[in-house]
């Protein structure tokens, strides 16, 4: 509609038990979720677009692996979040600029979210080692016709997980809000058409992000990639012409 558009999304899936989950418990049933979506966009100018994403996912019976007090993979209540997703983007004739953000609640709309192993003690507004807002930044920015320099972030807010040992209840750990900086310059046709050079680094603040198991695995948060510099050499040619 002109510059504006809209859509309703509405969808249903399952997943079947594996052999693991039936080797520790025979009477587990499949999964059952339903998402809908309703996404509103505007595209005012050229070189400005909007999108707003409201989202709704419900899961039935989910199959959770839970430690105490027996290893074993069982069907839990019904769990699920609601949120939503923003994107706004600018682009140039020097360049474009992408910003991202997202948020989500535990539960759905319709069931309250009711699996202990996912909970975070004191916040029912939060899942286990997922945070509940996520900032994106990506950009590029062309110095000359041949080179540009492509920055992009990530900001994660606070997150929370549990310690290894098998404890009932878990022991809760809490992780600060964590922001992940990364930087590539792309030179392109090196010496020759068709042949590209790009030089990054990724966490240059060192940040080490870590991976938080999203239930009581009796695992402790897994370190992820610290910093990382990176090199990559690429040719292309058409051959068409």
């Amino acid at each position: 509609m002109g510059h504006f558009h809209a859509k309703a999304l509405f969808s249903q899936a399952f997943r079947t038990p594996t052999f693991e989950n039936i080797s520790y418990f025979p009477g587990v049933k499949p999964e059952t979720a339903t998402v809908m979506e309703l996404e509103a966009g505007y595209q005012p100018f050229s070189w400005l677009y909007g999108a707003l994403n409201l989202f709704n996912q419900g899961i039935n019976n989910p199959i959770i692996y839970q430690e105490v007090p027996d290893s074993n993979y069982i069907n839990a209540g019904p769990t699920g979040t609601h949120g939503l997703e923003a994107e706004l983007r600018f682009k140039g004739a020097v360049g474009y600029l992408n910003l991202g953000y997202s948020f989500y609640r535990a539960g759905s709309l319709f069931k309250s979210d009711a699996v202990p192993q996912y909970e975070v003690p004191g916040r029912p507004d939060l899942h286990l080692g997922i945070p509940a807002h996520k900032l994106t930044l990506r950009g590029s920015l062309k110095l000359t016709q041949t080179v540009s320099v492509n920055p992009s972030m990530v900001i994660y807010s606070e997150r929370y997980g549990n310690l290894a040992g098998g404890a009932d209840p878990p022991q809760i750990i809490h992780l600060e809000p964590s922001v992940l900086f990364d930087l590539f310059v792309l030179v392109r046709d090196v010496g020759t058409p068709g042949l590209d050079l790009q030089l990054g680094v990724h966490d240059i603040f060192g940040v080490g992000y870590q991976f938080v198991p999203a239930y009581n695995a009796g695992v402790n948060p897994l370190p992820g990639p610290g910093r990382e510099f990176m090199a990559k050499l690429q040719y292309h040619h058409d051959f068409a012409k």
